[in-house]
């Protein structure tokens, strides 16, 4: 059965790693955003989500290689196995080797006796491992040791079997470890808040418009030498009556056709991401707040800084 864990967590430094070391190595079941999947690596200590698009790139980037003779010492479970699968060609399928304690990756009747290693297992827990000596087979230890093979056939089905349930607000916590050390910015006039990264320096032209200047951009500034760029910025527009994300796409942008745009959902609200043309371009966040007000997020072309990563610590009044 799926758990929903509700937990209450500060926002504070040690709320963020404890959340974050409590689901490290777990796969979580997005319950308030059709089902989405999502595995917190135990060593990076972020969360990735998995889709059919991006499985192969992300196990390949974060699955741990293995040999046979220690993947053989990690107890398996069968069911996760393909009964028809012999991988060492000598006429016995896996299961069967596994179920009578013979490694299925040395050929012959009864051949490969083997133990499993329990301390081995423990270490392993919550990691994605790569069999090299096997095509590069994909297998996950779950929180009771145990490997299972996860395949394309299988993929979606056996992580929300395994995965544990988890509210939004809770998924927006795991992995903030580095967030919760950013200073906040608040702004008083528009009712919102947002955290920026400890090194970076707010300049206020007005509360509507909003720059974030790395130290040396903010120097200059002050120094009356032109700020020509900032590593992001929000800007703040008013309307008469609300005015939906639709609507900005539609009607308020119209020469901005040739602009990728997409909706995401970050935390628990939506918002509208436009990129701009060519190579190196910029991107542009728009969010439609319910006292009529349009809050833009830019981020300049070329800036190694994540805007979504920012945006996850984003709140808004209403």
């Amino acid at each position: 059965m799926t758990l929903v864990l509700m937990f209450s967590f500060a926002s504070s430094t040690s709320a963020a790693n404890s959340i974050t070391s409590r689901l490290k190595g777990k796969l979580l079941l997005q319950v308030q955003d059709k089902g989405r999947i999502w595995y917190v690596d135990p060593v990076g200590l972020q969360k990735h989500e998995v889709t059919f698009s991006n499985a192969l790139s992300l196990f390949q980037k974060l699955a741990l290689g293995i040999t046979n003779a220690d993947l053989i010492k990690i107890p398996a479970d069968l069911d996760s196995i393909n009964p028809n699968l012999d991988s060492d060609n000598d006429g016995y399928p896996d299961k069967e080797e596994l179920q009578n304690g013979y490694s299925p990756y040395i050929a012959g009747s009864n051949q490969g006796r083997f133990k499993t290693d329990n301390n081995l297992a423990a270490k392993l827990k919550g990691r994605l491992l790569l069999q090299v000596q096997d095509k590069g087979r994909i297998w996950y230890i779950d929180q009771n040791g145990k490997r299972w093979e996860v395949t394309w056939g299988n993929l979606m089905s056996l992580f929300r079997k395994l995965a544990l349930g988890i509210t939004d607000k809770d998924l927006n916590e795991v992995g903030n470890v580095e967030t919760a050390n950013w200073q906040t910015y608040t702004n008083s006039e528009y009712g919102y808040e947002i955290k920026y990264p400890s090194d970076l320096v707010v300049n206020e032209k007005d509360n509507a418009n909003i720059f974030f200047l790395t130290k040396e951009m903010y120097d200059g500034f002050k120094s009356g030498q032109s700020a020509v760029e900032s590593t992001f910025w929000i800007n703040v527009s008013s309307f008469l009556g609300e005015i939906s994300l639709d609507e900005i796409g539609k009607t308020l942008l119209p020469n901005t056709k040739d602009f990728q745009k997409e909706y995401i959902t970050v935390g628990e609200k939506r918002f509208l991401k436009m990129h701009e043309p060519g190579e190196g371009a910029g991107t542009i966040i728009y969010y439609s707040s319910k006292d009529s007000s349009l809050i833009s997020f830019g981020i300049l072309g070329g800036s190694n800084f994540d805007l979504e990563k920012i945006l996850s610590t984003f709140s808004a009044r209403g």
